[in-house]
């Protein structure tokens, strides 16, 4: 499954950005099995080194995913729109 993203990346068909963003959009949200499919593969098309390189990929896109602080805009309290 994930042979053909290891030999681009390593050809630098593909930038790592891309693989990234699959990796948020679909990989995250599959089954663990597929996802543990994934990983030889990848490492099979990449070859030497990979381990590491797949490793930083996941790690963007699992904080690409990660949920954001809600931010309070108002920092008196008050719901935005209501006077002070």
């Amino acid at each position: 499954m994930g042979q053909q993203w290891g030999k681009d990346l390593k050809d630098g068909t593909v930038p790592q950005g891309r693989l990234v963003v699959l990796i948020q959009v679909q990989m995250l949200n599959i089954p663990r099995h597929s996802q543990k499919a994934f990983r030889p593969g990848f490492l099979t098309g990449y070859g030497a080194g990979g381990e590491p390189v797949l490793a930083q990929i996941i790690k963007q896109a699992k904080e690409g995913n990660a949920p954001r602080p809600m931010i309070n805009p108002s920092a008196d309290g008050q719901k935005l729109g209501t006077p002070k």
